[in-house]
């Protein structure tokens, strides 16, 4: 008989959060998955896993009772005690996966309100980006209870070594901290190369307005669906991948390593010095618009491509299930 493993949620299933599918998914041959979601999603998808929607924290720890879970699990720092709560209910243990706006540029003393559940015996571990380990260390949590990994990408669905397209693409959530105005000031700059963005939900129609008001170089693209992703990002050289230098809060994004396993260039902006640590040698950051744009103007060194390839596999799912299996067994 399977274990039983209840990711314990919010907003699934969240365009713009694919990680928790590509997790679930990938648990699937090896455990029974059930998925409790708190709060309703912005952008939902279409071929999504079924979830029971919990209207309240008291509906969720009720379901999550009568499942009888072996191991729950939990994406977001803030659903820590939620889940600490569940999981003494249930007589099990839990994890919890941090990513980045509920960790970068938050002061010890947030990340120090889930010390004691997380150096508690009913917590496995966190799992965090490796840049932000000394974050949760300074924040008084047991180092044996911190795992670091890179984000949570099904590359064998964007491994592709074929010949890409020449458009130059931007993907993400239209928030702030993406900075996806300037992606229309670096088309501004090209006007002979073909801009697309795929900008998730929440500021679309500023974001049209904004590119109306810069010569329209940009083609902003309706939402696709996680499974066809693939094959927009073979139609493109690079990825031109913008974040705000003065919020800093981008994380370590999906994106870079899905482009980075079909085979196209990476050109991020430069806003913390860890994104060297992810991009490695299969990348360039730039600081200004000026440098993107003369960087697009280049093909991508094909020893950078090869590199890409390599460094795409440290998020394949492979490796964050062997990384769960040793969280869980603590």
């Amino acid at each position: 008989m399977k274990p039983l493993v209840v990711f314990l949620l919010t907003e699934y299933p969240q365009l713009s959060q694919t990680y928790k599918e590509n997790e679930a998914r990938a648990l699937m041959p090896y455990c029974e998955v059930k998925i409790i979601s708190l709060a309703s999603q912005d952008t939902p998808y279409n071929d999504h896993l079924p979830f029971e929607h919990a209207k309240s924290k008291q509906e969720a720890l009720r379901i999550c009772q009568e499942l009888k879970p072996h191991i729950i699990h939990s994406h977001y720092l803030h659903l820590t005690h939620l889940a600490h709560q569940a999981a003494l209910l249930c007589g099990c243990k839990y994890s919890i996966r941090t990513h980045s706006f509920d960790v970068i540029g938050k002061h010890v003393d947030y990340l120090s309100q889930y010390k004691d559940a997380i150096n508690s015996d009913r917590c496995c571990g966190i799992i965090c980006f490796p840049f932000l380990k000394k974050n949760f260390v300074d924040a008084g949590i047991k180092s044996h209870k911190i795992f670091t990994s890179y984000p949570v990408v099904d590359v064998k669905r964007f491994a592709n070594r074929g010949e890409n397209g020449q458009g130059i693409m931007n993907v993400g959530a239209a928030i702030p901290k993406k900075n996806m105005q300037e992606f229309f000031f670096i088309a501004d700059k090209n006007p002979g190369k073909t801009f697309n963005l795929y900008a998730i939900g929440y500021n679309i129609d500023e974001l049209k307005q904004q590119n109306n008001s810069i010569h329209n170089r940009v083609s902003i693209k309706k939402c696709v669906e996680p499974w066809l992703m693939a094959r927009e990002y073979k139609q493109h050289h690079w990825l031109l991948y913008t974040a705000c230098p003065y919020l800093k809060t981008v994380g370590w994004p999906m994106a870079i390593a899905e482009a980075q396993a079909s085979g196209l260039g990476i050109l991020m902006r430069n806003i913390r010095p860890d994104l060297k640590d992810y991009i490695g040698g299969a990348g360039f950051l730039y600081n200004t618009p000026d440098e993107a744009s003369k960087i697009l103007r280049n093909k991508y060194p094909e020893d950078m491509r090869e590199e890409g390839f390599k460094l795409a596999e440290r998020s394949s799912l492979n490796t964050h299930l062997q990384l769960l299996q040793t969280i869980w067994s603590q």
